[in-house]
């Protein structure tokens, strides 16, 4: 449900600071040091197997969808793309148009 979840959070909150939300991946990120097996990507892809089986199962996956898979995927990636590759550090994600400003 993790892609819902981001997506919701892409939907519903305004005004995220790029360049904090930049920091806290890459803490994270330093904090799994031992635990992460590659460096951290530059986008929010899916590989094609997984979105496959996420778009057949995602009724069952997502309680009460707002979206669509498809949907949920773009959102998602729009708001993360950015923040992996460093376009979001010093900008703010802005809710109505839906991109990092």
């Amino acid at each position: 449900r993790d892609l819902a979840d981001v997506a919701a959070i892409a939907q519903q909150i305004n005004a995220v600071d790029g360049t904090e939300m930049t920091r806290a991946l890459h803490r994270e990120a330093e904090r799994r040091g031992e635990t992460l097996t590659e460096a951290l990507p530059t986008a929010f892809e899916l590989p094609d197997a997984q979105a496959t089986e996420w778009r057949r199962r995602w009724s069952a996956l997502v309680r009460q969808p707002t979206m669509d898979f498809d949907q949920a995927l773009q959102t998602a990636t729009t708001f993360l793309s950015p923040v992996f590759d460093g376009r979001a550090d010093k900008r703010h994600w802005s809710r109505s148009a839906q991109t990092w400003i």
